[in-house]
């Protein structure tokens, strides 16, 4: 972590641009990395999108009949998430909550209320409330979540264009923002996501902020938590204020009163290791100095000559060669300007002065784990993660499997080289194996694989026993799943993968039972052999167990709930299409359709169930009665 709070995650062979000691920009990998090291970032890339159309399905369609919804985001709607993430909530039972004083706010909040949904809320003296589980399940769609600790920008705004998101910053200055002493502007939040996607936000309007975790009540008699601050200072104050409008009216005037009309320099703007920079400069110019002064048969005295050309500047010169001080880009800027026609600057300080560039010192290096991608940029060796400059991942990484294959050493990390005479084992999905097969520079290595294809699992009962066995490995091994919650969800997975038969009445769905071992009507299992010679890509694509995993724990962290129905796993499924990078509109079409058959698989199950515990019940209680009469036949005899 940078001393401003920027993170960067990567392997040890991952490299990062970082500013060396003589003042030079150069990749470092990941396991060379050093507390003090300079990482650079950039900033101000304005990169936004268009604003996202809303395909709202809720679990229950009569919900869409109960109000109205935008068609898509705009600034309206993205102001007022804004002012429900800093300080709303969603209750289970569909109730939504604001909760503030100010009636400048309240009165803006019932406005967009009223015109975005036709819905009018109901005024208390310090909470603004609505009952309506539509409203509620659209805004769980549109990506709102609850529990401050759980709060994030929504993907819908995100995704979003940079007016929406200048409005939802707007919305949420004016719960969770504050004015400080010195015209800083800052917010507070308990959520560590929502904190990291505030600065990344704010880096892509060029505003430099810092992030820092604090210790503190949220108000007198509450006890002490781990919140984050996001702080904006100086030029950057005042870059942030330019594009986002600061409510209520009180906070704008409280940040003109401290600005006082006054431009402030950007606290973000030190450049490190410039003094071989400064002394080369000033060399030089003490050389052009001296021959014109010879040539004019005039005396040469060094600090007249370079005082003629910098004046009260020729101090800082001084300092910034000595390393005296830390050099500021204002700073440098400004002497450039007074020695242009005089001396030109190195290329290397031209570069560091790069103005949508910043440099930030690392503080703390942690060995972590995580889930690790190959990324690749076409047409660029660079792209940014986090607002820090990366480098594609490095192709002498193949070189080091070429080598370990043939003369079975490897060299891993910080270590010597190691004799590893083993099989190498690795999985990917079929499109990246494509695109490295294309890499012609892999080929040498591409003939020492074996390639072996291994499908998706096609069986739902073995599905459920890989949810099981992932689900006990997990942090959710000890929360209840009601029944056949794994199953149903295996039924959508498995319906992704399976691929349409061309036999007369043969359905996806009869397909997936005769797969699992059941018999149906007309069809036996001596038909599977079939069926799989018809379809021998089947498998090849479809939807991951991980990604279920991942959205039934998405259904229990979110909604802040100790345990999940087959309702609520479909309903979680259906919202992560909507965020699913890989998958096209039309295959998001099939897999809706997919679990609308999952649904109506359950509602079946349910009926039977239901149908069981009648005639248990029946028997129970006709076996009671029978009993009753023995005993009074016993008695009367």
């Amino acid at each position: 972590m940078t001393r401003r709070g920027f993170v960067s995650n990567g392997a040890y062979e991952h490299r990062a641009l970082v500013v060396n000691e003589d003042g030079v920009q150069v990749w470092k990998r990941h396991d060379e990395l050093q507390v003090g090291d300079w990482m650079v970032l950039q900033k101000g890339q304005n990169l936004w999108g268009e604003n996202v159309t809303f395909d709202w399905h809720p679990a229950k369609p009569v919900l869409v009949k109960r109000i109205q919804v935008p068609e898509q985001m705009t600034p309206e709607l993205a102001r007022w998430l804004g002012y429900l993430i800093a300080e709303g909530d969603v209750r289970p039972d569909g109730t939504i909550r604001f909760t503030n004083i100010e009636d400048e706010l309240r009165n803006d909040y019932v406005h967009l209320t009223e015109q975005l949904f036709g819905v009018t809320p109901r005024l208390y003296p310090s909470v603004v409330q609505m009952n309506n589980v539509a409203l509620a399940d659209f805004m769980k769609y549109i990506g709102f979540h609850t529990g401050a600790y759980n709060k994030e920008i929504p993907w819908s705004v995100l995704q979003s264009s940079r007016e929406c998101v200048l409005e939802f910053l707007a919305g949420y200055f004016a719960g969770d923002g504050t004015v400080n002493l010195g015209g800083r502007l800052s917010w507070t939040t308990a959520s560590e996501r929502l904190a990291e996607q505030m600065q990344i936000v704010l880096l892509n309007l060029g505003v430099v902020s810092r992030r820092v975790q604090t210790h503190q009540r949220a108000s007198k008699d509450a006890p002490y938590r781990d919140y984050w601050s996001i702080t904006a200072s100086g030029e950057d104050a005042d870059r942030l204020a330019s594009h986002m409008r600061l409510l209520p009216m009180r906070k704008q005037l409280a940040y003109e009163k401290a600005y006082a009309q006054q431009p402030r320099a950007g606290r973000a703007d030190i450049i490190p290791f410039t003094a071989v920079y400064w002394t080369t400069i000033s060399d030089e110019l003490q050389n052009v100095m001296k021959s014109r002064m010879v040539a004019d048969g005039t005396g040469y005295r060094e600090r007249e000559g370079a005082y003629q050309v910098l004046g009260e500047d020729y101090i800082n010169l001084h300092m910034l060669r000595t390393g005296t001080n830390m050099c500021t880009r204002e700073m440098a800027t400004k002497i450039l300007n007074k020695l242009e026609g005089w001396v030109e600057p190195p290329t290397g300080l031209s570069t560091l002065l790069n103005a949508s560039q910043f440099y930030d010192p690392i503080m703390s290096i942690e060995d972590t784990e995580a889930d690790c991608w190959d990324l690749h940029v076409p047409g660029s060796n660079t792209f940014i993660s986090n607002g820090i400059v990366n480098h594609n991942c490095d192709e002498k990484f193949l070189y080091v499997l070429l080598t370990l294959s043939q003369e079975q050493n490897i060299k891993t990390g910080r270590f010597s080289m190691i004799y590893a005479d083993e099989v190498v084992v690795s999985h990917t999905n079929e499109h990246e194996y494509q695109s490295f097969v294309g890499n012609k520079k892999s080929e040498a290595l591409q003939d020492r694989i074996i390639l072996a294809k291994v499908p998706y699992n096609l069986r739902v009962s073995d599905e459920v026993k890989i949810y099981e066995k992932l689900l006990k490995q997990s942090s959710l091994k000890n929360v209840h799943i009601a029944p056949y919650t794994l199953y149903i969800a295996g039924i959508f997975a498995v319906l992704t993968r399976l691929e349409p038969s061309k036999k007369a009445g043969m359905s996806i769905m009869k397909k997936l039972k005769l797969y699992d071992g059941q018999d149906m009507e007309d069809f036996r299992q001596k038909d599977v052999r079939e069926l799989q010679e018809e379809a021998v890509r089947e498998g090849m694509d479809g939807i991951s167990p991980r990604y279920v995993i991942n959205r039934l724990s998405n259904a229990l962290i979110q909604q802040n709930v100790t345990f999940i129905t087959p309702i609520d796993a479909l309903r979680s499924l259906r919202d992560g299409l909507d965020q699913h990078t890989s998958i096209t509109r039309e295959e998001r079409e099939r897999y809706l359709n997919f679990i609308h058959e999952a649904r109506r698989e359950y509602d079946e199950i349910a009926r039977k169930e239901v149908q069981r515990a009648f005639v248990y019940s029946f028997e129970e209680s006709a076996r009671t009665m029978l009993n009753n009469y023995l005993d009074n036949v016993e008695a009367y005899c």
